[in-house]
């Protein structure tokens, strides 16, 4: 491989490594240096203050009525569309993983996704991920 290329495939895995350490929770959006803690489900984070409103409710506390998406500053509301975006594809990939594990064929899975089987395969295939380009996510 030419010096280049490695260097090229180093910086990518750098990029990617980082990327990944950042996660968000799935319901407030707050990313995991903005709270105390991230706990990670199979599919979804949650930060420890949503599970303190989350035990507030359970022990009959009442909550604020909710003013709706369109008091969310653009900051906040994107972080949770991107919180959202991430679960959802984490979850997809969980159960694509579990169907390739059972020999299922990607033109199965693909129709079951709405796509086509290569880009199904393009998505969800361990083999395409590492060779699809770091994506780079504006800050």
């Amino acid at each position: 491989m030419p010096q280049g290329k490695k260097a090229r495939s180093r910086a990518t895995k750098k990029k990617n490594a980082m990327l990944q350490q950042i996660k968000f929770c799935s319901f407030c959006g707050k990313d995991s240096k903005s709270v105390k803690t991230l706990i990670q489900g199979p599919a979804a984070f949650i930060c420890n203050e949503c599970v303190a409103v989350c035990n507030k409710v359970l022990r009959g506390g009442r909550l604020s009525v909710w003013a709706g998406w369109d008091e969310l500053g653009d900051v906040h509301l994107l972080a949770i569309l991107r919180s959202s975006v991430e679960a959802e594809r984490s979850a997809i990939k969980i159960q694509v993983d579990a169907l390739r594990r059972r020999k299922v064929k990607w033109e199965t899975i693909g129709k079951a996704l709405g796509v086509s089987r290569q880009a199904a395969w393009q998505r969800f295939s361990p083999t395409a991920e590492r060779l699809r380009p770091a994506i780079i996510l504006e800050t």
